[in-house]
């Protein structure tokens, strides 16, 4: 099986239409995940660290970013979790050049999301966000660990730039089946 690109949309409206009523508003209408995953798990949230280093983005991902591909950025791959259940897993992309400064903290998270720096910070904006459907085949998919006990099914992920102190960052968010299972 080869690894296909991610074929990533703004506003596609065919797209759009095909995300399942109990997903959609978790891809479409909800800027801060963890902030909606506190409100639904309480203290049965958490963040699961599953890597954390140097790396190469991805070809997509550098072109998002506007950076060399082949120059590292710090990756951290994360679960969020409601109890023992991954909910979201993501994928955040920091260019070696976004990490100066008070971004520096960016690289000693630990087990705290990132999303409630990004959306509680004053310094913090936001582009416009992409949705995508993965296929078992896309890159993106074949990283998300629990996708390979449901290898047959697609999933919904979306991506956005975000700016903290005026330096970008990605965040790419892949929204589980077991997401909506209980009726989301």
């Amino acid at each position: 099986m080869r690894n296909r690109f991610c074929q990533w949309r703004v506003r596609a409206a065919g797209l759009f239409r095909r995300i399942p009523a109990p997903m959609d508003g978790w891809v479409l209408g909800t800027p801060s995940l963890t902030a909606r995953l506190r409100m639904r798990c309480g203290d049965a949230f958490s963040v699961r660290v599953l890597n954390e280093n140097w790396a190469s983005p991805s070809l997509d991902e550098a072109c998002r970013l506007d950076i060399d591909r082949r120059r590292f950025a710090w990756i951290r791959e994360v679960l969020l979790l409601c109890g023992d259940r991954p909910q979201i897993f993501a994928r955040s992309v920091i260019p070696a050049a976004s990490l100066r400064g008070g971004n520096r903290a960016l690289q000693v998270l630990g087990n705290r999301p990132l999303g409630e720096l990004l959306f509680t910070s004053p310094e913090a904006s936001r582009s416009e966000t992409e949705v995508a459907l993965l296929h078992p085949d896309d890159w993106l998919a074949r990283r998300v660990p629990t996708a390979a006990s449901r290898a047959s099914e697609a999933i919904w992920a979306r991506r956005v730039v975000h700016h903290l102190r005026g330096r970008p960052l990605l965040v790419t968010e892949v929204f589980l089946p077991e997401l909506t299972d209980d009726g989301g």
